[in-house]
């Protein structure tokens, strides 16, 4: 089986290429857009991947790359750049593979999209027939490029399966894993609700293992699928195994701060921030814009108002996982100066506070899929790669 996959440096995208090429026995196709990467460098020592540089937008570059494969797998989203960019990534990219498969007579392409398109889990159980309400720019982006899908589907008989994981965690996991033991670590408190909202959360290898799968099964075609594990059931059992792991109690948002709060806790530590500059403890540039977003709560509002190309340098100097977790993460020096106030964004705090829970029964019918790894041996694995990482005591 000869292999094309895009996004393979990212953290879902990397882990798919290991599995193929050392289980499957699979010979893949890298295409590579960032080569100084954990996730690069994950793919690079695998006998069975070749990798290819390029970019998405380029269509001759994944011409090339995908030249000999007969099946395609795109991992790969914009994440970074302007607005426009990500859109161009996102979307016109999926036609260029999408393209390629078509030229190639691909037997199967397995497209990547999110349980997001469907929005909050704001009912009991969302099938995978729901509506897309999604309305945050990633579901937008992914919804515009779920009709580029059916649009090849369609118009050319492109045989694609279209997988919509929820939240992915497991080793090198950035958000679920990473993000979210840094600030347990921290004793930073960002879920609502004790810890009860329902997790809907795929460990990684169960995800991979509905990829191969979706390669195989020839009732998928056409189709569709949810991805999500069964377990953990709340948000609070996830986050609270690391927890345990790390030694540390697991703490609480109660209730969403009022503006008060938030403008009494932005003057006083923006009073901080000058402080530290003027007496030097605080380098102009890079560390000052991190401080001026985490410590400063009502920073987060006026990021939504600001330009896509201004946002885009920003999230530069902002890592992702913050953004994501929705929480403001300590200074390393005189932490002690800032009087905390977490600041759960609207989608974050929807995420952790939902009571509804993304449906599996389609997957689980039409691939045969089960999550082969239980939830009790996925948190093992998971903490004994977070001691290896140097996360974890």
């Amino acid at each position: 089986m000869r292999v094309f996959l895009t996004g393979a440096s990212g953290f879902i995208g990397a882990r798919i290429a290991e599995c193929l090429a050392v289980t499957g026995g699979a010979q893949v196709h890298a295409l590579i857009h960032r080569f100084g990467t954990a996730g690069a460098a994950r793919v690079a020592r695998l006998a069975g991947v070749r990798m290819f540089y390029g970019d998405l937008r380029d269509p001759h570059a994944i011409q090339q790359a995908a030249e000999g494969c007969a099946y395609f797998i795109h991992c790969a989203t914009g994440t970074s750049g302007s607005r426009h960019v990500q859109e161009a990534i996102t979307v016109e990219g999926t036609r260029h593979v999408l393209e390629a498969a078509r030229r190639a007579k691909a037997e199967r392409v397995v497209y990547f999209s999110s349980a997001s398109v469907h929005g909050p889990a704001r009912s009991s159980l969302i099938q995978d027939d729901h509506p897309f309400t999604g309305d945050f720019p990633y579901a937008k982006m992914k919804i515009q490029a779920e009709a580029v899908v059916a649009e090849y589907a369609a118009r050319h008989r492109v045989p694609v399966v279209v997988l919509r994981p929820t939240c992915v965690w497991g080793p090198f996991s950035p958000n679920w894993t990473v993000a979210a033991v840094e600030l347990i670590r921290r004793e930073r408190a960002f879920l609502p609700l004790e810890g009860r909202g329902v997790a809907n959360a795929v460990y990684i290898d169960n995800l991979v293992d509905a990829v191969w799968l979706a390669l195989t099964a020839p009732e998928a075609v056409g189709e569709a699928l949810l991805i999500n594990d069964d377990e953990p059931g709340t948000w609070g059992e996830l986050y609270g195994g690391y927890a345990r792991q790390l030694g540390v109690p697991l703490r609480f948002v109660s209730a969403p701060p009022g503006m008060a709060q938030m403008w009494r806790v932005s003057c006083h530590n923006a009073g901080v921030i000058l402080r530290h500059a003027m007496q030097g403890r605080t380098r102009a540039g890079i560390q000052l814009v991190r401080e001026l977003y985490t410590q400063i709560p009502l920073a987060k509002g006026l990021l939504a108002v600001v330009p896509d190309g201004i946002k885009g340098r920003l999230k530069q100097y902002v890592t992702d996982r913050e953004l994501v977790a929705g929480a403001a993460s300590a200074s390393s020096q005189s932490s002690s100066d800032f009087l905390p106030c977490d600041v759960l964004p609207r989608p974050t705090w929807e995420l952790y506070a939902s009571q509804g829970r993304y449906a599996n029964a389609k997957a689980k019918r039409l691939l045969g899929w089960r999550p082969r790894v239980p939830f009790h041996e996925a948190m093992a694995r998971t903490c004994q790669w977070l001691r290896y990482a140097g996360y974890a005591p």
